[in-house]
């Protein structure tokens, strides 16, 4: 009996102690597992965003130097005031109005942006926009009739610079088929 006692003290002594040494490498093996399945997962969400970055780069190089520049058109860098003569001249012309006269303005309005505001025929951006959108804005009057100031407008609206009416006024002149038309439009760009 004296030997039984012996032995199961023993047991209980050597399993007490094992408990004392192996318990702090028991906590470090368990805290260093869950540390290694954070890495694993942390491992993981940086590969989906290489593999995410990456296919953005591919898709982004796809893009033509053609379709880059059409979107500069949309909202271009500066004013572009020669340019916008330019088109209001050829767009008065092709739809057959005469320009009597252009203003372009040299007041400058800053419109800021918060994340998520629409942009003027560009829909809700995903992301904040990196500056705010300057507004230039422009009168013009011109002479023709209601079926070419018509035409006019449709080259306006399917053009690639994006404008908006403010105000439009038009009257009859002394016969009756020509209207003088006197239009008031905003466009934007970048500063």
């Amino acid at each position: 009996m004296n030997r039984t006692v012996a032995s199961i003290m023993l047991f209980i002594g050597a399993l007490l102690i094992a408990l004392f040494y192996l318990r702090p490498s028991w906590s470090k093996t368990v805290t260093q597992t869950r540390e290694n399945r954070d890495l694993r997962s942390l491992n993981d969400e940086l590969n989906s965003l290489i593999e995410n970055r990456d296919f953005l780069l591919d898709t982004i190089n796809r893009i033509s130097k053609n379709d880059l520049s059409r979107v500069d058109e949309v909202l271009p860098k500066d004013r572009q005031a020669a340019q916008l003569l330019a088109l209001f001249e050829s767009l008065s012309g092709k739809s057959g109005l005469v320009l009597k006269s252009i203003e372009l303005s040299e007041k400058v309005e800053v419109k800021a942006e918060s994340p998520g505001q629409p942009r003027p025929g560009l829909g809700i951006p995903s992301q904040k926009p990196s500056g705010p959108v300057r507004e230039f804005p422009i009168s013009m009057s011109m002479l023709g009739t209601y079926d070419s100031f018509k035409n006019f407008l449709g080259m306006l609206e399917r053009n690639l610079r994006v404008s908006d009416i403010d105000n439009l006024n038009f009257s009859i002149t002394g016969t009756t088929d020509l209207f003088s038309f006197s239009l008031k439009l905003k466009t934007y760009y970048q500063p």
